[in-house]
């Protein structure tokens, strides 16, 4: 793949991830309901959005920082490790929300993936 596609994915990518963790989270704002679970899922938002609004340049310049910032980004999937969530679910719909969160929530880390294999070939860039 060359440098130039992988310049569209990833911000194509980064795009998606800035409409999810900043954009809709502002249209949507529910400031009546506050509880334990509401608290968790405004700091999660908010981390990911500084994620998605900060340049990869900044992101993936070490080994060390892409690793850190795409286990940040890998955040939202982490329903899938609670057994109690799919407890009385059938299949269909497990499977239906497994391919909903990849579609919202995959774009943020595939682009902070194909910003780290431009940078690893030196590739200049300036956003994603």
């Amino acid at each position: 793949m060359s440098d130039q596609h992988l310049k569209w994915l990833a911000l194509a990518g980064k795009m998606w991830a800035i409409a999810v963790w900043v954009l809709v989270p502002c249209i949507f704002q529910d400031w009546h309901h506050y509880d334990e679970h509401h608290a968790i899922y405004l700091v999660q938002n908010s981390i990911l959005a500084v994620v998605s609004l900060l340049p990869n340049r900044w992101l993936v310049f070490s080994r060390p920082s892409f690793f850190i910032f795409l286990l940040l980004a890998l955040l939202p999937l982490d329903v899938f490790h609670s057994y109690s969530v799919f407890r009385g679910v059938d299949v269909g719909l497990v499977a239906l929300g497994f391919l909903m969160s990849l579609c919202l929530f995959a774009p943020l880390p595939l682009s902070l993936f194909f910003s780290r294999i431009r940078f690893r070939r030196g590739a200049e860039f300036t956003y994603a």
